[in-house]
């Protein structure tokens, strides 16, 4: 993915995590392996694999979402937010991360 791309993706995750009210976005290729993140938690470690950070701390969640059988993008927010708070943001991003991801999707 071109650096371009990666700034756009940061921006738009950027976006979802301010409306969503979360603490952490981030997207994960095909293979869960970490394209881009934003934000910060202590059950969010970028360099562990994934199944290591599905515990998470006590009060906070994770929503993931696929975008095109190709990315997942998710967040992680805590006890306060509503589940349908973070949904709704994510949907809000989905065009955009789907129009700015379509060099790297099937056609």
């Amino acid at each position: 993915m071109d650096q371009e791309t990666l700034r756009q993706v940061h921006n738009i995750l950027h976006s979802i995590v301010r409306q969503g009210m979360g603490r952490v976005g981030f997207m994960l290729n095909q293979n869960g392996r970490l394209i881009a993140h934003v934000g910060s938690s202590p059950s969010f470690h970028p360099q562990a694999r994934f199944s290591e950070m599905t515990e998470g701390e006590e009060g906070e969640n994770v929503y993931m979402s696929g975008i095109e059988d190709r990315y997942i993008v998710g967040v992680v927010f805590g006890e306060l937010v509503t589940m349908e708070t973070v949904r709704d943001a994510v949907e809000a991003a989905r065009p955009q991360l789907t129009q700015v991801l379509s060099p790297y999707l099937p056609r």
